[in-house]
């Protein structure tokens, strides 16, 4: 993870003044619409699939994966922090709760050769197929869900997204929380210049080789994001880190000074 700051005067003077409270949409409480949790894409060969769910923030040992005949199931529970008495959520955008997702292969899952792995948020389990079905011409995979997607074609090059996030409040600081899944520390930057902090992440997620996509609901992406900061933070003090695929940002407020006492000397 990269952090740079550089101390340049503001050019806009006057012109960002009201800006200075922070411009990240931070003026009311931000909900995001309910979606399906994870988001999944399901790559398949002519032998096996490999299923790859966005998961950032979870405890892998705590995931439930059971697989029985062609059905493949993910169960889990992504508990966010409880907010204490002096906190307040300025943005809250990151799903929370128990989830469970289930997908139907065209073919029995050889479950004894089962292997799932997590990586910087991103679950990747393997799916081989019990027995090999006979090639047949002009075939095509087809999976028991409401709908059925096209398999797009990927480049090299990813789209660019701003990651879901929360973003808490208290007396001493600002705390942003972002699911940046596939993002390490190796490939995190954070750089201030003047009042503007911006976060770059390259998503380091691999396709399976020799891979076609049957299922899609995510495009791997990388992401980034702009704040912009008031006279309130102290940029000296911000840290970072990143950890399973979540962004852990703090921002801690200039404490005004404390009244201080001053003793009188007798003359």
């Amino acid at each position: 993870m990269l952090i740079k700051q550089h101390n340049l005067a503001n050019p806009w003077g006057d012109f960002n003044q009201l800006a200075r409270e922070f411009d990240l949409l931070f003026s009311a409480p931000v909900k995001a619409p309910s979606e399906d949790f994870p988001k999944v894409n399901i790559w398949a060969d002519r032998n096996s699939s490999v299923l790859t769910a966005e998961l950032p923030g979870i405890d892998p040992k705590k995931l439930e994966i059971t697989c029985k005949e062609n059905t493949i199931t993910i169960k889990g529970q992504r508990q966010l922090p409880e907010l204490s008495k002096d906190q307040r959520y300025l943005r809250n955008e990151r799903s929370q709760g128990s989830f469970q997702r289930s997908f139907a292969l065209p073919f029995k899952v050889d479950e004894d050769k089962i292997n799932a792995e997590y990586t910087n948020g991103i679950l990747s389990v393997s799916l081989p197929q019990k027995e090999k079905r006979q090639a047949k011409k002009n075939s095509n995979l087809n999976y028991s869900r409401s709908r059925i997607m096209d398999t797009p074609t990927l480049t090299h090059k990813r789209p660019v997204i701003r990651p879901l996030t929360d973003v808490i409040e208290n007396e001493a600081n600002i705390l942003v929380t972002a699911d940046m899944p596939g993002v390490d520390d190796k490939s995190l930057e954070v750089q201030i210049e003047g009042q503007i902090l911006s976060i770059h992440g390259k998503n380091s997620f691999a396709p399976p080789s020799k891979t076609a996509l049957s299922w899609t609901e995510f495009c791997p992406a990388d992401y980034e994001c702009n704040y912009t900061l008031g006279d309130k933070i102290d940029t000296e003090k911000i840290e970072a880190k990143v950890k399973n695929g979540v962004l852990h940002l703090n921002l801690p407020k200039i404490q005004a000074p404390k009244p201080r006492r001053i003793k009188v000397k007798v003359g």
